[in-house]
């Protein structure tokens, strides 16, 4: 069997590494930038987030997330979306550092670190990975066995993945599980 025949091969591995540095800098990046924010809008950012949380279930947590992260999966426009996801993600948890009057990078390592940070980018860092390895094999003229061989793997263990963080962060959240 052929290298590239493999699920992780060499290429898959290598996007998985580049996906997980562009995810990583987009966070970093926005939580610097959401920290400098004023303490007024960082109080206004927690405010919103506190309401929508009441209303949280399983399911609008899994939509939320899934629909975003289909966007990842096309060549091209996945890279520049996720950077743009995760700049915005970081931002709001810049805000919610600032609110709390927190170490803003600390923060960040404590939402990655969670059971729900590991399991929600654990999805992104390999959905990225499968965006960035289909536009390497267009260049490579191997994307049909790319697309028909592996993808659907990464978008089947992607939807699990989500589905099941959606559960921990709805737990998480209320105490329950709501679908």
């Amino acid at each position: 069997m052929n290298e590239e025949e493999h699920y992780f091969s060499k290429l898959f591995i290598f996007c998985i590494l580049l996906s997980m540095s562009v995810i990583l800098i987009g966070l970093t990046l926005g939580v610097q930038n959401g920290y400098n924010c004023s303490v007024e809008e960082a109080n206004e950012t927690l405010n919103q987030i506190n309401q929508e949380r009441q209303n949280i279930t399983v399911t609008s947590i899994f939509l939320n997330n899934y629909l975003l992260t289909l966007i990842v999966f096309v060549p091209f426009i996945g890279i520049f979306w996720e950077f743009l996801l995760q700049f915005n993600t970081g931002y709001v948890l810049g805000n919610v550092a600032k609110a709390y009057n927190l170490n803003q990078f600390i923060f960040l390592s404590e939402v990655l670190s969670s059971p729900v940070g590991l399991i929600e980018y654990a999805s992104y860092f390999l959905v990225l990975a499968e965006s960035l390895c289909l536009m390497c094999s267009l260049f490579l003229h191997e994307f049909k066995p790319r697309l028909f061989n592996h993808s659907w793997k990464t978008f089947l263990i992607v939807t699990v993945l989500l589905f099941i963080g959606a559960v921990v962060e709805c737990y998480m959240i209320k105490g329950n599980i709501i679908l």
